[in-house]
């Protein structure tokens, strides 16, 4: 491993520190909803290898919590960028706290403060985050790419001819497919959320009852809902709901 340059200022040392970082990958996966990223630690043990051998350091220095006018409550923290040299930046960062069905208050302010930090030091340095094997200078990415498309040809020289699809098969294969409201309930009570709510949200956002979608459709709302900013559209649309009748009354 090559011993880094010392380095005199902070600018110099955090640039030192992003070019050190090539990606950080994503090794972690949610099981419900089928999808990978990079986990927050994986952010921290990055940005711990590449700051440390240049003398940087990052700490929170103070956090406060805020509601706008909607009713979303928001996470304030600001840091500050510590170089060996005494030189020091401040950075600051704002995010959602999104408390809901299955996670109260405290584990939604324990979420935010760990999310914030995760991008936080991805921003600092500059990072993409990738699936394993999805850089171009991969070997066995390679290796795995040239023995599927070895495998691909010899199916294709060994399968017979498959008939093309006649337009009324097209026809029925667009059609919507079979709905199952019980299993779609219990997807959306294991997410924390009730399928009124997703429902009624829907409608607001003006898309169909999630029994007039394709399967491939409806399969994207869940995961959606789960992101940060379907999260906090729900979150606005619900307390807008809740709040409506008592503006009413006033």
């Amino acid at each position: 491993m090559t011993k880094p340059e010392k380095t005199h200022t902070l600018p110099q040392a955090l640039a030192q520190a992003q070019a050190s970082v090539s990606r950080v990958l994503k090794e972690d996966a949610n099981s419900f909803h089928r999808y990978q990223y990079a986990s927050a630690e994986a952010l921290m043990q990055a940005w711990t290898e590449a700051s440390a051998p240049v003398g940087l350091s990052l700490i929170r220095v103070s956090q406060s919590r805020t509601k706008d006018d909607d009713g979303q409550r928001w996470l304030i923290s600001e840091w500050q960028l510590l170089h060996a040299s005494g030189e020091k930046m401040l950075l600051s960062d704002e995010w959602p706290i999104v408390p809901e069905r299955g996670r109260p208050l405290d584990k939604a302010i324990a979420s935010a403060k760990t999310s914030s930090l995760g991008y936080l030091l991805r921003d600092l340095m500059v990072a993409p985050r990738v699936l394993p094997g999805d850089d171009m200078d991969d070997s066995a990415r390679d290796a795995a790419n040239q023995a599927a498309a070895e495998k691909a040809e010899v199916k294709k020289k060994t399968q017979p001819r498959k008939r093309k699809q006649q337009p009324k098969q097209k026809q029925q294969a667009n059609q919507v497919d079979t709905w199952d409201e019980q299993a779609f309930e219990q997807q959306c009570r294991e997410t924390g959320l009730e399928m009124s709510e997703v429902v009624q949200f829907l409608a607001h956002m003006k898309r169909p009852h999630p029994s007039q979608m394709l399967q491939a459709d409806r399969a994207k709302i869940l995961p959606w809902l789960a992101k940060p900013e379907g999260s906090k559209m729900l979150a606005n649309f619900l307390i807008n709901q809740a709040n409506g009748p008592k503006e009413q009354e006033q």
